[in-house]
C-alpha cells in the first residue's frame, strides 16, 4: 500500500495525473467471512490446512510442497493433511511435485470451489506462501474467519498480519523456515 501511495504522488507531482481524479478504491473481504468460525475438529481427526490461490509460480506453492516433504517423516506430529486450492497453469507442475516428494498422499490440490467459505471452515490454519503479493485477500479472508495464518514477508503480506499476533511471518522461497512455522502450529494447538 505505501508503494502504490508513492507511485500516486509521484504521478500527481509530475502532472500525470489530478488529484481530483484519483479515487481509492479499497480491498472489501466478504462480510459473511466474519460470521464463520473454523470447525471444532473432534480428537483423533487429522489437522487439515492449507491454502488458496491461482496455481501460479508467483503463489510459492512449490516451496509449500518442500516444506511438507521435509514434515512427511516427522514422527511426534498429529496426523495432518493440506488442501491447495485453486487453478492455473502451475498445476501440473504442483503435481508432479507431490509425485516426486512423496506428499501425495497428505496433499490434495482442489479446483476452484464455488463455497469457498467451507473450504476455510475445514483448515485448522491457513497457509500464504507467496512470492509477491498485492494485497493478500485470501489471508485477510481466513483471519476474518478466525484462523491463525502463516505467510511469507513478500508483497504486502506483513501489512495484513502481525508476526506472533495473528500468525506467523517466514521468508519467502524458504521450505525449511515454512516447515518449522507449519510444524510449530501442529504441535502447539492453543497457538
Amino acid at each position: 500500500l505505501v508503494r502504490v501511495a508513492k507511485q500516486i504522488w509521484q504521478m500527481i507531482e509530475k502532472k500525470m495525473a489530478k488529484p481530483e481524479k484519483i479515487t481509492v478504491i479499497y480491498n472489501g473481504v466478504d462480510s459473511r467471512f466474519g460470521k464463520l468460525s473454523p470447525y471444532q475438529k473432534p480428537k483423533g481427526v487429522p489437522v487439515i490446512f492449507g491454502s488458496i490461490g491461482s496455481l501460479h509460480p508467483r503463489k510459492g506453492f512449490e516451496y509449500l510442497i518442500g516444506a511438507l516433504a521435509i514434515l512427511k517423516n516427522e514422527k511426534k506430529l498429529p496426523k495432518w493433511g493440506c488442501q491447495i486450492i485453486g487453478s492455473g497453469p502451475a498445476k501440473k507442475k504442483l503435481e508432479h511435485l507431490l509425485k516426486s516428494f512423496k506428499v501425495e498422499a497428505r496433499v490434495r490440490i482442489r479446483d476452484d470451489s464455488p463455497d469457498i467459505l467451507e473450504a476455510y471452515r475445514h483448515f485448522s490454519f491457513y497457509v500464504q506462501p507467496s512470492l509477491d503479493e498485492a494485497f493478500g485477500m485470501a489471508t485477510a479472508e481466513a483471519m476474518m474467519v478466525g484462523l491463525p495464518v502463516i505467510a511469507a514477508t513478500a508483497g504486502a503480506l506483513p501489512e495484513v498480519g502481525k508476526d506472533g499476533e495473528t500468525g506467523l511471518i517466514v521468508p519467502p522461497r524458504d521450505a525449511k523456515a515454512l516447515a518449522q512455522a507449519i510444524k510449530k502450529l501442529l504441535l502447539d494447538e492453543k497457538l
